[in-house]
């Protein structure tokens, strides 16, 4: 199918790779599932954000990769695509760096073992159109996504190991406040960039306790735009943080500048002795809380340079090669996967 068939109305002044980069956006965003995850209820009030459509939700009961009071962003499983033939080994890497990694970063072998064991046998099979020489052609795969994102600042390499930039090693608080007990967390990718955007945390009373089955929800915004929020209102403090109430349904809005994080408590269903006590809770952990950041800093990568700096891999292959690319099989599953 030809670019102009591929794009919409007024996109035929695109040039070939942005046409290429739209289309194959799309594509991410129709394969996905792009709303409430099944099992979870209703989603946090206003969600997702614009440019974060993509939602996973994860149970507590699982247990989540929280130390010393963080949640760990990177180590929680990005939502892949439906069709397993589409899915991204960045996310994955990510994901067992994160998971399995030490303050040394983690090997190559390592990587592999971890992303190996969790791609559907789909993908393997279709690295081969069949299933002939798979390990081999997934390995040097694999190989590629970690050069290319080294060179795209997404990764660092240290000897034969690889660590996490502060870009895509995210943490946010969670909060214990007394008498409430943590339900569902959920969160905002955006789809392009495989980061988290959102993080929501879904707070009840514990069993036993007055108004058990009400919800009170926690979001954070991350990123310099979450420093935006709206100053109109009633405010108060706690701590050296300021707290603004924009209206009288028991939403709490306040910001973190050490981390980039907008914060935002919504409890309506509750009286407002009981919401202000459970803002004050949160808010506290977070102006006591000592940041000690892990990660090696690097410069912020360009969000709109190539596929590769987006983690697009996949095996999709319905994309002609740009002049002077290799037309051959081995040529069209590079080009694809970044």
């Amino acid at each position: 199918m030809s670019d102009e068939e591929e794009v919409g109305p007024g996109e035929d002044r695109l040039s070939r790779g942005q046409k290429k980069k739209l289309r194959q956006q799309r594509q991410v965003t129709e394969q996905h599932p792009r709303w409430a995850p099944r099992g979870f209820g209703a989603p946090p009030p206003g969600w997702p954000i614009e440019g974060a459509e993509l939602v996973s939700a994860h149970p507590t009961a699982a247990g989540l990769p929280v130390r010393c009071g963080l949640l760990r962003l990177a180590a929680l499983p990005f939502p892949q695509p439906e069709d397993p033939l589409l899915w991204r080994l960045f996310p994955l890497v990510r994901t067992a760096i994160a998971e399995e990694g030490d303050d040394r970063g983690l090997g190559a072998a390592d990587i592999a073992k971890f992303v190996e064991g969790r791609i559907p046998e789909a993908f393997l099979l279709g690295l081969s159109r069949g299933g002939a020489g798979a390990g081999g052609k997934f390995k040097a795969l694999l190989s590629l996504v970690l050069s290319k994102n080294v060179r795209r600042g997404r990764l660092l390499e240290r000897g034969r190991r690889y660590l996490l930039p502060s870009s895509e090693d995210k943490t946010i608080l969670v909060p214990s406040p007394v008498s409430w007990c943590l339900g569902d967390l959920w969160v905002a990718w955006d789809p392009e960039t495989k980061r988290p955007r959102q993080v929501a945390l879904r707070f009840q009373p514990c069993e036993g306790s007055e108004g058990s089955s009400k919800t009170a929800w926690l979001s954070a915004r991350l990123g310099m735009a979450s420093l935006e929020l709206a100053t109109e209102g009633e405010a108060f403090t706690v701590g050296s943080i300021s707290v603004v109430t924009p209206d009288a349904g028991g939403s709490f809005l306040w910001r973190d500048a050490r981390t980039r994080t907008g914060w935002s408590l919504v409890c309506s269903e509750f009286p407002p002795e009981v919401a202000l006590e459970l803002v004050r809770e949160c808010v506290s952990a977070l102006d006591s809380l000592d940041l000690e950041s892990g990660s090696e800093k690097s410069e912020e990568p360009d969000l709109f340079d190539d596929d590769a700096a987006d983690g697009n891999t996949s095996l999709s292959s319905d994309v002609s090669p740009e002049p002077g690319e290799s037309s051959s099989e081995e040529g069209q599953v590079e080009d694809a996967a970044f």
